[in-house]
Parts: C-alpha cells; sequence; structure tokens
C-alpha cells in the first residue's frame, strides 16, 4: 500500500515538471519570434495610429483614427493603401455612434504573411490611409501618411 502511494506521487511529480519544462519553452519560443511596433500620421484634420503585432508567421493589426477638424463627422470610409508588396489593403465605412464622436477604430486585422520582420517595419513607412468623411458643411477627403515610431 504504502509502495502505490509512493509511485503516484512520483508520477505526479514527473507530470509537474514536464509541464513546467514545456511553458517555458513554449514562452520562450513566442518571445523569440514577436516583435510590436507603432505607426503614426496625421493630416490637418485627422490623426492615425496602427498598433503592428508581429511573430514569424502572422502579423496583426489593430488601428484607430482621431478627428481633430472643425464640425462634427457623420460618415467616414477609409483605404489603408499597405506598400505593393504586403499584396493587401484595407478598406472600411464606419457611421459616427454618437453625436461629436471623434475616435473611430479601424478595427483589428492579421493573418499568415511569411514575411521578415525587418522588411515589414520598414516598408510600413510607405503605407498611407486615405479618409473621406462628411459633415454637415460638406464632403472631404485627406490622405495620411505613416512614419515608425523610434
Amino acid at each position: 500500500m504504502r509502495k502505490k502511494v509512493e509511485d503516484e506521487d512520483g508520477d505526479k511529480m514527473k507530470v509537474k515538471i514536464v509541464v513546467i519544462i514545456s511553458c517555458l519553452f513554449i514562452s520562450l519560443i513566442a518571445c523569440s519570434y514577436t516583435d510590436a511596433f507603432i505607426v503614426r500620421g496625421e493630416s490637418e484634420s485627422w490623426d492615425a495610429t496602427i498598433d503592428y503585432s508581429i511573430a514569424e508567421d502572422y502579423l496583426e493589426y489593430t488601428g484607430m483614427i482621431t478627428f481633430k477638424g472643425e464640425g462634427a463627422v457623420e460618415a467616414l470610409s477609409y483605404e489603408i493603401n499597405f506598400p505593393p508588396s504586403f499584396g493587401r489593403r484595407t478598406t472600411g465605412s464606419l457611421e459616427a455612434s454618437e453625436e461629436n464622436q471623434k475616435v473611430f477604430s479601424l478595427g483589428t486585422s492579421g493573418g499568415n504573411h511569411n514575411r521578415d520582420i525587418e522588411i515589414i517595419q520598414e516598408e510600413i513607412q510607405n503605407a498611407a490611409i486615405t479618409v473621406s468623411w462628411m459633415t454637415k458643411e460638406g464632403e472631404y477627403e485627406e490622405t495620411i501618411r505613416f512614419s515608425k515610431e523610434k
């Protein structure tokens, strides 16, 4: 009876050690292949920010634009023009959900890109977002160029 309890305790200890080592290994791998950076841009009427998170085989971004112009934005549309090497562009349309709304989310997107992190960081500075918006006073359009924060 005593031998069986000792065997069970030994097995539990082995499982704990394997779990701990596995978690450490996964953490080390994940940390070594992940990078994050922010690009910002502005125009006369808008500030834009996109946060990027890049893993060895995955790129994800979350974007936001802030209206700094006069009047209330009723609706807007945007097109994020990525560098040609990215092979993509993103578009969207938004309506103001509250009166005099100033901040608009561009959402989150991602995918498996298998690209070199350094190349992405260099080329992202060639990205731009074109924003078209409507107020009671009229319709407008501006292009915002991005630069990477140091």
